[in-house]
């Protein structure tokens, strides 16, 4: 399922970064809704732009803007997260005890 970027949503950050959400309208039986994508960028999208939409078929107006690396993200993240608890792990082991 896809649907039509219609606008962005900027944030500002405390550091002054600037980051964007697009606003997405996508269509389901017939039926139109709204989602902000959920991972803020650092870029506006262009409106009219087609993004995939991933929804909740017991529930349409659930949904999640597709393809804007939210999934990439936190699987990188996981990773990274993951290798530096077991470099910790090992560290704590090699200390010397009294």
């Amino acid at each position: 399922m896809t649907g039509v970027v219609v606008d962005n949503k900027m944030r500002s950050g405390s550091d002054r970064d600037v980051s964007f959400q697009p606003v997405v309208r996508y269509q389901v039986d017939g039926r139109e809704f709204t989602v902000i994508g959920a991972l803020p960028r650092g870029h506006s999208f262009l409106a009219g732009t087609t993004v995939p939409v991933r929804y909740d078929p017991a529930d349409p107006s659930r949904a999640d803007v597709g393809g804007t690396g939210a999934g990439l993200l936190y699987l990188v993240g996981g990773a990274v997260f993951a290798v530096f608890v077991l470099f910790m792990m090992g560290m704590v082991d090699s200390f010397p005890t009294m």
